[in-house]
């Protein structure tokens, strides 16, 4: 299977980033669990995260955020 994982930029930026994601190894319907690390200011919430098929579709996704950049920066981590 092979993923974009989409996020908006902070600081009331309306660009975005995307990388590409290559599972290897599942088992279709199975969930897929993985940690991306987010640059120092790269992104100010999960909520503006998404996971997108090849087609550009959005996969439905539980995104969690596990902690910031705090003190230095509000940022998730």
């Amino acid at each position: 299977m092979f993923f974009y994982l989409f996020f908006g930029i902070t600081n009331n930026s309306f660009a975005s980033e995307f990388f590409n994601i290559n599972i290897k190894n599942s088992v279709e319907g199975a969930p897929v669990t993985l940690g991306v690390p987010f640059p120092i200011g790269a992104l100010d919430s999960p909520d503006n995260v998404r996971i997108l098929d090849l087609k550009g579709n959005e996969i439905p996704s539980q995104i969690t955020e596990i902690s910031r950049w705090l003190p230095s920066e509000e940022s998730v981590k």
